[in-house]
Protein backbone atom coordinates (compact mmCIF):
# COMPACT_ATOMS: atom_id res chain seq x y z
CA UNK A 1 0.00 0.00 0.00
CA UNK A 2 1.10 3.29 -1.03
CA UNK A 3 2.07 5.42 1.86
CA UNK A 4 0.69 8.77 2.69
CA UNK A 5 1.89 11.88 1.98
CA UNK A 6 2.85 14.12 4.90
CA UNK A 7 2.30 17.86 4.63
CA UNK A 8 6.10 18.24 4.89
CA UNK A 9 6.72 16.05 1.84
CA UNK A 10 4.06 17.80 0.14
CA UNK A 11 5.67 20.38 -3.29
CA UNK A 12 4.46 22.88 -4.47
CA UNK A 13 5.53 24.53 -7.98
CA UNK A 14 5.57 28.02 -8.75
CA UNK A 15 5.49 29.81 -12.31
CA UNK A 16 6.67 33.26 -12.16
CA UNK A 17 4.12 35.39 -14.19
CA UNK A 18 6.49 38.47 -14.97
CA UNK A 19 10.07 39.72 -13.86
CA UNK A 20 10.61 42.97 -12.09
CA UNK A 21 13.15 46.06 -14.07
CA UNK A 22 14.42 48.03 -11.03
CA UNK A 23 17.00 50.16 -10.97
CA UNK A 24 18.56 47.91 -8.12
CA UNK A 25 20.91 45.20 -9.59
CA UNK A 26 22.69 44.34 -6.31
CA UNK A 27 22.44 44.11 -2.55
CA UNK A 28 24.01 46.95 -1.36
CA UNK A 29 21.48 49.93 -1.10
CA UNK A 30 19.22 48.26 -1.60
CA UNK A 31 15.83 49.36 0.92
CA UNK A 32 14.75 46.21 3.12
CA UNK A 33 11.06 47.32 2.77
CA UNK A 34 9.13 49.09 -0.24
CA UNK A 35 8.21 52.70 0.34
CA UNK A 36 11.93 53.75 1.86
CA UNK A 37 12.67 55.45 -1.82
CA UNK A 38 9.30 56.28 -3.24
CA UNK A 39 11.38 57.81 -6.10
CA UNK A 40 12.31 54.65 -7.64
CA UNK A 41 10.70 54.01 -10.29
CA UNK A 42 10.38 49.94 -12.07
CA UNK A 43 8.29 47.78 -14.12
CA UNK A 44 7.42 44.29 -14.88
CA UNK A 45 5.35 42.71 -17.83
CA UNK A 46 2.92 39.37 -17.67
CA UNK A 47 4.25 36.73 -19.49
CA UNK A 48 2.89 35.69 -22.61
CA UNK A 49 3.41 32.32 -21.93
CA UNK A 50 1.43 32.70 -18.80
CA UNK A 51 -2.01 34.14 -21.17
CA UNK A 52 -2.93 34.11 -24.20
CA UNK A 53 -3.73 37.87 -23.94
CA UNK A 54 -1.59 39.16 -21.05
CA UNK A 55 -3.09 42.63 -20.73
CA UNK A 56 -6.60 41.15 -20.57
CA UNK A 57 -5.30 40.54 -17.04
CA UNK A 58 -4.53 43.56 -16.34
CA UNK A 59 -8.42 44.75 -16.82
CA UNK A 60 -9.85 46.85 -13.54
CA UNK A 61 -6.22 47.27 -12.02
CA UNK A 62 -6.13 51.18 -12.90
CA UNK A 63 -8.76 51.79 -10.75
CA UNK A 64 -6.35 50.68 -7.72
CA UNK A 65 -3.36 52.99 -6.66
CA UNK A 66 -1.30 50.18 -5.04
CA UNK A 67 -0.28 46.96 -5.83
CA UNK A 68 1.45 43.56 -3.65
CA UNK A 69 3.84 41.92 -5.46
CA UNK A 70 4.32 38.48 -4.80
CA UNK A 71 7.83 37.54 -5.52
CA UNK A 72 11.05 35.34 -5.20
CA UNK A 73 14.39 36.10 -3.52
CA UNK A 74 16.24 35.17 -6.30
CA UNK A 75 19.53 35.88 -5.19
CA UNK A 76 19.89 34.21 -1.78
CA UNK A 77 22.67 32.31 -1.27
CA UNK A 78 22.27 30.63 2.13
CA UNK A 79 22.23 26.78 2.16
CA UNK A 80 20.16 26.66 4.94
CA UNK A 81 17.45 28.68 7.24
CA UNK A 82 18.14 29.85 10.52
CA UNK A 83 15.50 29.71 13.36
CA UNK A 84 16.48 32.79 14.72
CA UNK A 85 18.06 35.83 13.00
CA UNK A 86 19.17 39.66 13.82
CA UNK A 87 17.62 42.19 12.44
CA UNK A 88 19.67 45.15 10.64
CA UNK A 89 17.49 47.42 12.84
CA UNK A 90 17.83 45.44 16.46
CA UNK A 91 22.03 45.85 15.46
CA UNK A 92 22.97 42.26 16.64
CA UNK A 93 20.46 41.09 18.55
CA UNK A 94 18.22 37.97 17.15
CA UNK A 95 14.67 36.89 17.55
CA UNK A 96 12.38 34.45 15.57
CA UNK A 97 12.62 34.18 11.88
CA UNK A 98 9.47 34.75 11.55
CA UNK A 99 9.21 37.49 13.47
CA UNK A 100 10.97 39.36 11.01
CA UNK A 101 10.86 39.84 6.90
CA UNK A 102 14.05 38.45 6.56
CA UNK A 103 14.59 37.21 3.12
CA UNK A 104 16.23 33.84 4.11
CA UNK A 105 13.31 31.81 4.84
CA UNK A 106 12.42 28.35 4.07
CA UNK A 107 10.55 29.51 1.47
CA UNK A 108 11.97 32.42 0.19
CA UNK A 109 9.26 34.97 -0.80
CA UNK A 110 8.85 38.12 -0.43
CA UNK A 111 5.92 40.61 -0.30
CA UNK A 112 6.33 44.45 -1.50
CA UNK A 113 3.56 46.97 -1.74
CA UNK A 114 4.30 49.51 -4.88
CA UNK A 115 2.31 52.21 -6.03
CA UNK A 116 0.70 52.11 -9.62
CA UNK A 117 2.39 55.00 -11.76
CA UNK A 118 0.67 53.87 -15.46
CA UNK A 119 -0.56 51.00 -16.99
CA UNK A 120 0.81 49.92 -20.97
CA UNK A 121 -0.81 46.79 -22.12
CA UNK A 122 0.64 44.37 -20.46
CA UNK A 123 3.37 46.60 -18.98
CA UNK A 124 2.79 47.69 -15.19
CA UNK A 125 4.52 50.89 -13.93
CA UNK A 126 5.36 51.32 -10.38
CA UNK A 127 7.50 53.28 -7.98
CA UNK A 128 8.37 52.36 -4.67
CA UNK A 129 9.75 48.98 -5.18
CA UNK A 130 12.62 47.48 -2.82
CA UNK A 131 12.96 44.35 -5.23
CA UNK A 132 16.61 43.35 -7.23
CA UNK A 133 16.21 43.90 -11.08
CA UNK A 134 15.26 40.73 -12.63
CA UNK A 135 12.93 39.27 -9.46
CA UNK A 136 10.44 36.77 -10.65
CA UNK A 137 7.25 37.88 -9.96
CA UNK A 138 4.60 34.89 -8.62
CA UNK A 139 1.68 36.86 -8.24
CA UNK A 140 0.25 40.38 -7.81
CA UNK A 141 -2.65 41.42 -5.77
CA UNK A 142 -4.78 45.17 -5.63
CA UNK A 143 -4.42 46.65 -2.50
CA UNK A 144 -7.44 47.01 -0.06
CA UNK A 145 -7.22 49.50 2.67
CA UNK A 146 -10.66 48.15 3.49
CA UNK A 147 -9.04 44.95 4.60
CA UNK A 148 -5.16 45.00 4.15
CA UNK A 149 -5.32 47.82 7.05
CA UNK A 150 -6.09 46.21 10.38
CA UNK A 151 -6.82 49.47 11.67
CA UNK A 152 -10.21 49.69 9.84
CA UNK A 153 -11.15 46.30 9.52
CA UNK A 154 -14.24 45.63 10.65
CA UNK A 155 -14.67 43.19 13.60
CA UNK A 156 -17.29 40.59 14.94
CA UNK A 157 -17.70 42.59 18.11
CA UNK A 158 -19.18 45.95 16.77
CA UNK A 159 -18.56 47.90 19.63
CA UNK A 160 -15.05 47.29 20.13
CA UNK A 161 -12.74 48.44 17.09
CA UNK A 162 -9.84 46.39 15.90
CA UNK A 163 -6.37 47.13 16.81
CA UNK A 164 -2.99 46.14 15.54
CA UNK A 165 0.66 46.09 17.09
CA UNK A 166 3.76 46.28 15.93
CA UNK A 167 7.02 44.94 17.90
CA UNK A 168 8.93 48.49 19.43
CA UNK A 169 12.09 48.06 18.05
CA UNK A 170 10.72 48.30 14.37
CA UNK A 171 9.18 52.09 15.07
CA UNK A 172 12.24 52.58 17.83
CA UNK A 173 15.27 50.17 17.06
CA UNK A 174 18.46 50.38 19.19
CA UNK A 175 20.11 52.26 16.87
CA UNK A 176 20.76 55.81 16.51
CA UNK A 177 19.05 58.54 13.88
CA UNK A 178 21.28 58.71 10.90
CA UNK A 179 22.25 62.76 9.92
CA UNK A 180 23.35 62.80 6.26
CA UNK A 181 25.73 65.31 4.34
CA UNK A 182 27.21 65.55 0.78
CA UNK A 183 30.75 66.93 0.44
CA UNK A 184 30.77 69.80 -1.96
CA UNK A 185 32.14 67.58 -4.85
CA UNK A 186 30.01 64.96 -3.94
CA UNK A 187 27.19 67.62 -4.22
CA UNK A 188 28.33 69.27 -7.69
CA UNK A 189 28.34 66.06 -9.22
CA UNK A 190 25.29 64.71 -8.44
CA UNK A 191 23.66 68.17 -9.49
CA UNK A 192 25.82 68.14 -12.77
CA UNK A 193 24.05 64.19 -13.16
CA UNK A 194 20.56 65.65 -12.44
CA UNK A 195 21.22 67.89 -15.32
CA UNK A 196 22.50 65.51 -17.56
CA UNK A 197 19.06 63.68 -17.65
CA UNK A 198 20.53 60.12 -18.76
CA UNK A 199 18.81 58.15 -15.43
CA UNK A 200 16.83 54.94 -16.78
CA UNK A 201 14.27 54.51 -13.62
CA UNK A 202 14.11 57.57 -11.52
CA UNK A 203 13.55 61.24 -12.59
CA UNK A 204 17.12 62.88 -12.86
CA UNK A 205 15.62 65.42 -10.47
CA UNK A 206 14.81 63.20 -8.09
CA UNK A 207 18.52 61.48 -7.73
CA UNK A 208 19.46 63.70 -4.76
CA UNK A 209 16.37 62.96 -2.53
CA UNK A 210 16.79 58.88 -3.55
CA UNK A 211 20.04 58.95 -2.40
CA UNK A 212 19.34 60.08 0.77
CA UNK A 213 16.40 58.49 1.59
CA UNK A 214 18.41 54.98 0.84
CA UNK A 215 21.17 56.03 2.95
CA UNK A 216 18.66 57.32 6.27
CA UNK A 217 17.39 53.86 6.27
CA UNK A 218 20.73 52.76 6.97
CA UNK A 219 21.57 49.88 4.58
CA UNK A 220 24.24 48.45 6.45
CA UNK A 221 23.96 45.00 8.26
CA UNK A 222 24.78 44.83 11.65
CA UNK A 223 28.13 43.35 11.12
CA UNK A 224 29.27 46.22 8.81
CA UNK A 225 27.91 48.68 11.34
CA UNK A 226 29.62 47.08 14.01
CA UNK A 227 33.18 45.70 12.08
CA UNK A 228 33.80 47.86 9.47
CA UNK A 229 32.31 51.45 10.56
CA UNK A 230 35.34 53.16 9.05
CA UNK A 231 34.96 51.99 5.82
CA UNK A 232 34.13 52.86 2.83
CA UNK A 233 30.21 52.10 1.67
CA UNK A 234 29.34 51.75 -2.14
CA UNK A 235 26.26 51.18 -3.64
CA UNK A 236 24.38 52.33 -7.14
CA UNK A 237 21.06 53.70 -7.63
CA UNK A 238 20.15 53.50 -11.60
CA UNK A 239 23.11 53.70 -13.54
CA UNK A 240 25.17 56.03 -10.68
CA UNK A 241 27.31 54.57 -8.62
CA UNK A 242 28.09 55.99 -4.88
CA UNK A 243 30.32 56.13 -2.56
CA UNK A 244 30.21 57.66 0.92
CA UNK A 245 31.23 56.61 4.99
CA UNK A 246 29.81 56.40 8.00
CA UNK A 247 31.27 58.19 11.11
CA UNK A 248 29.20 57.56 14.22
CA UNK A 249 25.71 58.70 13.76
CA UNK A 250 26.74 60.56 10.74
CA UNK A 251 26.84 59.58 7.09
CA UNK A 252 28.41 61.48 4.15
CA UNK A 253 28.41 61.11 0.22
CA UNK A 254 31.42 61.61 -0.99
CA UNK A 255 31.22 60.50 -4.95
CA UNK A 256 28.04 60.44 -7.07
CA UNK A 257 29.60 59.13 -10.23
CA UNK A 258 27.89 57.78 -13.79
CA UNK A 259 28.39 53.82 -13.90
CA UNK A 260 30.62 52.53 -16.49
CA UNK A 261 29.18 50.91 -19.36
CA UNK A 262 30.24 47.40 -18.50
CA UNK A 263 29.04 48.40 -15.17
CA UNK A 264 25.68 48.64 -16.20
CA UNK A 265 24.93 45.28 -17.87
CA UNK A 266 22.38 43.27 -15.65
CA UNK A 267 24.33 40.66 -12.95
Amino acid sequence: MASEQTPSDARCELKPIAEFRSMYTEKNGTPRQSGICPEALGCFTIHKDVFNNPEHSLEGIADFSHLWLIFLFHKNNNSYTKAKVAPPRLNGVRVGLFSTRSPYRPNPIGLSLVKIERIEGSCVHVSGADLLDGTPIIDIKPYIGDYDAPSTAATTDQSTSSTHRTAAWVSCPPIESLSLNFTPEAERQTEQLSAENQLRFIDSADLRRAIVNILSADPRSAYRRKRCSDRLYFFKVDCVHVTCWFNGNVAQVLRVKMLEDSDQTDE
